[in-house]
């Protein structure tokens, strides 16, 4: 009994600030809708088919190809473990009934026999490379921060030329697709400022699932704040003070998914706490790591041809896991060929389609409901999930013998 509640403890110490992240990170949207709405009924629907067309194109992606993190970055962080012998971390977590510690902190690869009761399938040439020199040597590579920038990197492969393109204009593409002059171009001006908003997303939801996957989920629930403290603010600014009007709730959705990637790197790299928490969480200091670098971390993460494929060969797959967040944007556009008013019709399906991918739960539009509704329902499933799998990497990384 005593070993389920130590267990549900370690669950909810990442579940809880999860959850607190998810919904202050969806928090400023509906805000941004609200101060759309105020507006008028046109710009109501551009700003949400231009969102939606965010989210579908350049954030699903994203949100896809940061799933390979949790697997590399949470088995690399227990292998540092091991290798440690937990001095940083396990000596804080009672070992739960029916667990051993490590049966091997060997730096050797394993063995066939071994094969057979640990999994190794995603070991690569990063993992050689560091073992090779001292576990106390600055020069080597931290694995789990290598698996980090090697996301960031991917992930703005991907994002920088969705970026551009959308800068280079979208309104043919409506045009095309049978939607109204005015609302492509509109939608067309709405997504352009989206744009720096779509590479801190890429960059902000990397970092949540490696910090999620480190057991640190409070940070970027902390960041989350912070970018909710200063919504309101920047909306009132842009809209009313420098006079950009619907516009502006654009620019400032934009510096909301700026503000939280800049707030999580000045702590973690600007501050000693930041640096210590980091060192500890990623397994570093168990192996005698006194300080963090970057550029180590960051070539050996960007020149490993085998290890960005390895990435890759993960991260597809997660993509394709997500596609039926594409579907939505076929019913948007199916909705704009109603009559007689396919504008207030395209509207209508543009915010119900945006809300539910953010939200991703049953909706009633009711305020109190709106937010206990997702609560209660996939978003408490989707963080112990994120949770369960941090355990479940960090223990292979471990070397942890699977329970029969």
């Amino acid at each position: 009994m005593m070993s389920a509640l130590q267990e549900l403890r370690k669950q909810l110490k990442t579940s809880v600030p999860a959850t607190a992240s998810m919904l202050l990170h969806r928090l400023p949207w509906l805000i941004s809708l609200s101060f759309v709405g105020a507006i008028g009924a046109k710009e109501l629907a551009a700003a949400a088919l231009a969102t939606t067309l965010a989210n579908v194109t350049g954030m699903s992606l994203s949100v896809g190809l940061s799933s390979a993190l949790t697997t590399l970055a949470g088995q690399a962080r227990g292998e540092l473990l091991a290798r440690g012998g937990g001095k940083a971390m396990m000596k804080k977590e009672p070992v739960m009934c029916g667990e051993m510690s490590p049966l091997s902190t060997s730096k050797s690869k394993p063995s066939e026999g071994d094969a057979d009761v640990y999994y190794h399938s995603f070991e690569s040439e990063d993992t050689y490379m560091t073992q090779q020199q001292s576990d106390d040597d600055s020069s080597t590579p931290i694995l789990p921060l290598v698996y980090l920038y090697r996301s960031i990197f991917i992930n703005l492969a991907f994002a920088i030329p969705i970026g551009l393109y959308w800068v280079h204009g979208i309104k043919p593409l409506l045009l095309y697709l049978g939607q109204g002059d005015e609302l492509s171009t509109m939608t067309e001006q709405y997504l352009r400022l989206l744009v720096p908003g779509l590479w801190g997303f890429c960059i902000n939801f990397t970092l949540t699932t490696f910090l999620q996957t480190m057991e640190l989920a409070h940070l970027p629930a902390f960041a989350a704040l912070c970018g909710d403290l200063l919504h309101v603010p920047m909306n009132l600014f842009f809209i009313h003070v420098v006079g950009l009007g619907w516009l502006g709730v654009g620019v400032a959705t934009t510096i909301f998914q700026i503000i939280q990637p800049i707030v999580l790197f000045t702590y973690l790299k600007g501050t000693r706490q930041g640096r210590q928490q980091l060192l500890e969480h990623v397994g570093a200091a168990g192996i005698g790591r006194q300080s963090l670098s970057f550029w180590t971390e960051a070539k050996a993460a960007v020149s490993s041809i085998s290890g960005i494929c390895q990435y890759l060969t993960l991260a597809i797959p997660g993509v394709l896991s997500i596609s039926e967040w594409w579907a939505s944007e076929v019913c948007i556009f199916l909705s704009g060929k109603l009559r007689p008013d396919a504008d207030v019709a395209l509207g209508s399906m543009a915010i119900y389609q945006s809300i539910f991918n953010q939200i991703k739960g049953p909706i009633i539009w009711h305020k109190l409901l709106l937010f206990l509704s997702p609560f209660l329902s996939q978003l408490i499933v989707a963080v112990i999930s994120e949770a369960i799998a941090m355990k479940l990497f960090k223990s292979l990384g471990l070397k942890l013998p699977l329970k029969q």
